[in-house]
């Protein structure tokens, strides 16, 4: 996790990007998180809640535009993967 971040916060500084974190309805993330007895979809969200303050912090540190909205998919994913 901390290369994919030092990654993406290179190549945001190198384009002079914005850094859009796509975020998930409350929903969304509380029902897997608490439903799971294995706990796998728990740690997998967590490293994902990591990973967005991590880039949040690292943004701000750098001075890049960080922004979490939540992007809403035009394509099917179904459709996208044949």
């Amino acid at each position: 996790m901390v290369d994919a971040t030092r990654e993406i916060i290179k190549l945001a500084g190198e384009h002079q990007a914005a850094i859009v974190v796509d975020t998930m309805e409350d929903e969304s993330y509380r029902e897997p998180k608490e439903g799971d007895s294995s706990g796998v979809k728990k740690h997998f969200l967590d490293g994902l809640g990591q990973l967005r303050r991590r880039l949040q912090h690292l943004a701000q540190w750098y001075g890049l535009p960080y922004l979490e909205e939540r992007l809403y998919s035009t394509v099917c994913p179904a459709v996208a993967r044949r």
